[in-house]
């Protein structure tokens, strides 16, 4: 439990927009914290339901979005280190292996994309990663989720926030 509390006082450190801790302390069953609240829904049920009434994502709700991917691409810009990407960790965050037997078909080309990939960002630089900043994980308030983090190319959660196939969920009944 304590690497995930300091994984977030990390985060609150260099001003990424997570939840503010606001009690914390040490129990019986061991070290303990409170975050306020981000918001009852994350974005991917927001724009479902922009859609459902309006038949598009509102523009105050997809600029709400955006100014949280932005805050988090700024603070995420401070944590920019001098190391080379770690192309094996990197490999392992995005599932390479296991899209590989998922679709052994396709392993060859996909070992074949993930090398144009290596070869097009050896260059650039390696910062926290945030591994899967999606609409299901940034709320009106902020971001969550971050147990997928690692140290990978600056870019890499942008290019996911806004290339997501996945804008509306398939089943809210699990938020409710």
């Amino acid at each position: 439990v304590m690497p995930e509390f300091e994984t977030h006082l990390f985060l609150l450190e260099f001003g990424f927009p997570v939840a503010p801790i606001v009690e914390h302390g040490w129990a019986d069953d061991g070290y303990y914290w409170v975050e306020r609240s981000l918001g009852k829904l994350p974005f991917t049920f927001i724009f479902e339901d922009d859609h459902l009434d309006v038949g598009h994502i509102r523009d105050a709700s997809f600029w709400q979005f955006l100014g949280h991917v932005k805050s988090f691409m700024l603070a995420q810009r401070q944590t920019i280190s001098e190391e080379p990407l770690n192309w094996e960790v990197i490999r392992q965050a995005i599932h390479v292996d296991r899209l590989q037997g998922e679709l052994p078909a396709q392993a060859h080309l996909l070992e074949e994309a993930f090398q144009r990939i290596k070869q097009r960002l050896q260059d650039q630089p390696a910062c926290f990663t945030h591994g899967d900043l999606l609409p299901s994980n940034i709320l009106p308030g902020g971001v969550i989720d971050f147990g997928d983090h690692f140290s990978g190319p600056y870019g890499y959660d942008l290019v996911n926030a806004l290339t997501t196939t996945y804008w509306f969920p398939v089943d809210q009944s699990q938020y409710n």
